[in-house]
């Protein structure tokens, strides 16, 4: 879109990187992309404070890597590249969905760090 307007754009910069495949759709298109975190990272920051357990970020990992949304040299996923960022070329399976859905009501239902903790 924005290489639509005249622009040159040579990189992409995003908060998390779900790890589906982003990178290579990116590269594909000859685009350097950067990210704050990636979703491995959080898991394992979450595992680690023990606000997820080994097993749900065992399941969000198998759910990452089923459901890639672009691989290098697979032509019926090469020809699903136009579709919109953020989209996934499989059907999510209720095991795997329902640990992602524990997984982030996990990380909210956490209680604030001392350190961010608003004081008035």
């Amino acid at each position: 879109m924005l290489q639509k307007e005249g622009l040159k754009v040579t990189d992409v910069v995003v908060l998390i990187d779900r790890e589906q495949g982003g990178s290579a759709r990116m590269a594909s298109n000859g685009l350097k992309l950067y990210s704050a975190f990636t979703l491995s990272f959080i898991l394992e920051v979450l595992v680690k404070h023990s606000l997820v357990n080994s097993q749900v970020a065992a399941s969000v990992k198998s759910f990452i890597a089923a459901n890639q949304t672009f691989k290098q040299g697979d032509a019926a996923t090469k020809a699903s590249a136009d579709a919109p960022a953020g989209s996934t070329s499989a059907a999510v399976g209720p095991e795997a969905a329902a640990a992602a859905k524990a997984a982030a009501e996990a990380a909210c239902a956490a209680p604030m760090p001392p350190s961010y903790t608003y004081k008035r």
